[in-house]
């Protein structure tokens, strides 16, 4: 209690921020829906899924690193790798895809709704490429493990959005 003050007048609120954040992945659970259906979203839960999100293209570059190694260690890739570029550019989407493919990755792109059984059983990794923006805060909870992109220039993204999912 602050001297002078009563406290009868005070209102203990919320972090703003983490506020912004919850209302933001409540926002996005309607716009998923049109590109994931409740099943492909259980399958990807009961997988071993990474998200990178907000990628820049100088992120790639440690991103198939760390993939290649992920590969050489386990001898085998994670289920899914679900990849969400920054900036909406299709010429960083194709490279990237390219250096997926040399994995033995294959890749789709969720522009258009997925199937039901899109991430069914099946023994190679798939890439969900996603280009264009709105979801990224329901995806990360679809994951395993999240990479936050962007974080080589001068700003650093926010990792609540992680923390929260």
């Amino acid at each position: 209690e602050i001297e002078g003050l009563n406290s009868s007048h005070a209102v203990v609120t919320g972090d703003t921020r983490v506020e912004r954040v919850l209302q933001r992945i409540s926002d996005s659970a309607s716009k998923i829906e049109q590109y994931l259906d409740l099943s492909s979203r259980d399958q990807l839960r009961k997988k071993n899924v990474i998200v990178f999100g907000s990628v820049w293209s100088q992120d790639d570059e440690i991103i198939y690193e760390a993939l290649r190694l992920i590969k050489l260690a386990n001898g085998k890739m994670p289920d899914v790798i679900v990849w969400v570029p920054h900036e909406i550019d299709a010429s960083h989407v194709f490279r990237f895809q390219k250096k997926l493919r040399t994995l033995g990755i294959s890749t789709i792109n969720l522009s258009e709704r997925l199937g039901e059984n899109a991430f069914a059983a099946g023994s190679t990794s798939t890439a969900v490429l996603v280009p264009f923006k709105g979801i990224l805060a329901e995806l990360y909870e679809l994951g395993a493990l999240a990479y936050v992109g962007g974080g080589f220039g001068r700003n650093v993204h926010s990792v609540w959005e992680q923390f929260v999912t």
